[in-house]
């Protein structure tokens, strides 16, 4: 079998990138500790669009296609966002959620609910804004819910996150509620995602020095919740 060549992106970061999404088949959105937001269009080697953080440098980007708004989780505690595309190089004046007292660490958005944005914190809470308004609408705090990663469970109104409590959990965004509790791991589950049915989900771990880092594959079918309805 002929082996796909993997193909490698030029430099355009000058420090240490924390956070990448794709936008669409030819764009990535990239965030660095150079406090820049990029757009980078691979299929021609370009630089599209370059958005700067105001204050600290970004620990989470999200982009939802239908509504165009980039959305950047910052260690300043809040979320900036961005229309893309844009019809300039630069953008300076990002609009701004503010609400979380410690980094953002965590967003989710979706198309099926394109107003609504979802966002985790070192700050032991879980946050759900209504983007037409730029409010918060509902806060939830958890102890020692230190939120690592949130993705958007397909078809469903709910919500997966993983914490540094070293468990999964899924929110039902209607009624912002814990509808069901996955058993704590050994370590810190730092990252988090669900298949395209919605039935399985996968977390990862760092572990410590030599043991525990894995990716652990969850049917979510085999723990109790509480019935979802669509």
């Amino acid at each position: 079998d002929e082996e796909e060549e993997i193909q490698e992106i030029p430099l355009i970061h000058s420090q240490p990138i924390h956070s990448l999404c794709v936008a669409d088949s030819t764009h990535l959105i990239s965030g660095c500790a150079d406090n820049n937001v990029i757009v980078y269009q691979w299929s021609c080697h370009s630089i599209k669009n370059v958005f700067q953080m105001p204050v600290k440098p970004v620990s989470q980007i999200v982009y939802n296609n239908i509504s165009q708004w980039i959305y950047a989780g910052s260690r300043d505690s809040c979320i900036y966002s961005w229309k893309w595309p844009s019809s300039t190089l630069t953008e300076s004046r990002p609009h701004t959620l503010k609400g979380h007292t410690l980094s953002v660490t965590a967003l989710a958005t979706s198309t099926i609910y394109p107003n609504v944005l979802i966002s985790g914190s070192r700050d032991n809470s879980v946050r759900f804004w209504d983007l037409e308004t730029e409010l918060c609408v509902s806060t939830i705090n958890i102890p020692r819910n230190l939120v690592t990663d949130l993705k958007w469970i397909c078809d469903e109104p709910c919500i997966l996150q993983s914490s540094e409590d070293k468990t999964l959990r899924v929110w039902d965004m209607r009624t912002n509620d814990v509808v069901q509790h996955l058993p704590s791991k050994q370590h810190i589950q730092l990252c988090c995602n669900a298949s395209s049915c919605g039935n399985y989900f996968l977390s990862g771990s760092s572990g410590h020095r030599t043991s525990g880092s894995e990716l652990t594959l969850w049917d979510r079918r085999h723990f109790n919740a509480r019935k979802i309805d669509n």
